[in-house]
């Protein structure tokens, strides 16, 4: 699900949202929770789907950032993408 999403909102151009919260672990380990809204296929209403969790190295907001893009670069909204918006 999480392609064809990506693949939608590259393709057709669409406006997208991103909602991050960190948060932490049993082991006491810091994550952050990756979630994409956008309007997907024919629907008009924007839906919200979670993207990625991925562990912090650094939760300064300069280490958050840094991880935030590289998880959306590696998903496949790249700079370029990015750029658009």
């Amino acid at each position: 699900m999480r392609k064809k999403l990506i693949s939608d909102i590259v393709l057709q151009k669409r406006p997208f949202s991103v909602l991050i919260d960190e948060s932490t672990s049993l082991g006491k380990n810091s994550c952050l929770i990756i979630y994409i809204r956008s309007c997907v296929g024919e629907s008009s209403e924007p839906q919200s789907f979670m993207l990625d969790i991925i562990d912090l190295k650094d939760t300064t907001a300069a280490g958050i950032l840094d991880a935030l893009l590289e998880c959306l670069n590696k998903r496949g909204l790249t700079d370029t993408v990015l750029a658009h918006f």
